[in-house]
C-alpha cells in the first residue's frame, strides 16, 4: 500500500490510503485506456511501471486535459467517463499525490507546468484544459505570489486555449482559501473568454458529508461529485466556440470568473 502525504508532511487518513491504493488497480500503471478510439485517459501513480494505450481519436467533442493534485487522482475513476458523457471524446488527466504549479514530491516526474508538456508531447494539444491545482500551491508560497504562480501555468498552456481553473475549498483554512480563490478570480479577469473558475468551493461547502475528515480530501462519494461538477463546467462556463484572436470579446452573458 502507498505511503501518501499531504505537501506539509502531514499523513493522509488510513480510508485514503486504501482508497488510493485501489485505484492503481485500474492497470498495473494506474492509467487506463478505453480501446476503440472513443476517449482515454492517464493517471500517474506512484510506481514505476506505466502502460499507454493509444486512444487519439479527437472527433466532434474535441479534446480535453487535466492537470491536478492528489484531489484529481481520487477522481479517476470517474473524471473520464463524466467528461464524455457531456461530449469530450478525448480525455487526458495527468494527477499526483502533493502536487504544485512549480513543484513535485520527488517520485513524481512533473510538476503542474511539466505535466502540460508531458501531455502535449504525448497525445498532442487540447482544445480544453482543466487545471485542478491550488491545494498544495496555497500553503507552499506567500500570499504575494498567487498571482505569479496562477499566471505562469496559463502561459505555459498558452494563448488560443479555453482553462477550467478549479477553486479550492481548505474549510479548516479559510483565509488561505479565500486568499488563493481571489488571485484566481484576478487573474481571469485580465483573461477573459479564456480562463474560466469553477467555483467548487461554494458547491463543496453545501455538501460536508463529502468531506474526509482531514479536511481536505473527500470520500467515495465526494469524488464523484466532484468529477461530475468539473465535466459539467466544462460545458457550462466554457464557451463552445474556439477563441478569437485578436482584441478581447466581453464575456457572454451568464457566464463569471467569480470565486470566494
Amino acid at each position: 500500500m502507498p505511503e501518501l502525504e499531504l505537501f506539509n508532511g502531514t499523513p493522509v487518513s488510513a480510508p485514503h490510503v486504501a482508497y488510493f491504493a485501489s485505484l492503481t488497480a485500474i492497470s498495473p500503471a494506474g492509467s487506463h485506456c478505453r480501446i476503440g478510439g472513443r476517449l482515454r485517459f492517464v493517471g500517474r501513480a506512484r510506481t514505476p511501471r506505466r502502460t499507454h494505450g493509444k486512444c487519439l481519436d479527437r472527433a466532434f467533442g474535441g479534446a480535453g486535459s487535466v492537470v491536478g493534485d492528489s484531489l484529481t487522482y481520487g477522481t479517476l475513476r470517474y473524471q473520464a467517463d463524466a467528461m464524455s458523457e457531456v461530449g469530450w471524446t478525448h480525455t487526458t488527466v495527468d494527477s499526483f499525490m502533493s502536487r504544485g504549479v512549480l513543484t513535485r514530491v520527488r517520485t513524481d516526474p512533473h510538476t503542474g507546468l511539466i505535466a502540460v508538456d508531458a501531455i502535449r508531447a504525448e497525445s498532442g494539444d487540447s482544445d480544453l484544459w482543466v487545471v485542478a491545482l491550488g491545494t498544495n500551491d496555497a500553503g507552499i508560497h506567500p500570499r504575494n505570489r498567487y498571482l505569479d504562480v496562477i499566471r505562469r501555468m496559463m502561459d505555459r498552456i498558452g494563448g488560443g486555449h479555453h482553462v477550467l481553473w478549479v477553486n479550492i475549498y481548505l474549510p479548516a483554512t479559510p483565509t488561505r482559501q479565500q486568499a488563493w480563490n481571489s488571485a484566481l478570480r484576478d487573474v481571469a479577469k485580465d483573461r477573459l473568454d479564456e480562463m474560466f473558475v469553477y467555483d467548487w468551493a461554494s458547491v463543496a461547502a453545501e455538501h460536508p458529508v463529502w468531506l474526509s475528515v482531514d479536511q481536505v480530501h473527500y470520500t467515495p462519494a465526494g469524488y464523484r461529485q466532484r468529477a461530475l461538477g468539473i465535466a459539467a463546467a466544462t460545458r457550462s462556463l466554457v464557451p463552445s466556440t474556439p477563441i478569437v484572436t485578436g482584441p478581447l470579446r466581453a464575456r457572454r452573458p451568464g457566464l463569471t470568473n467569480a470565486a470566494p
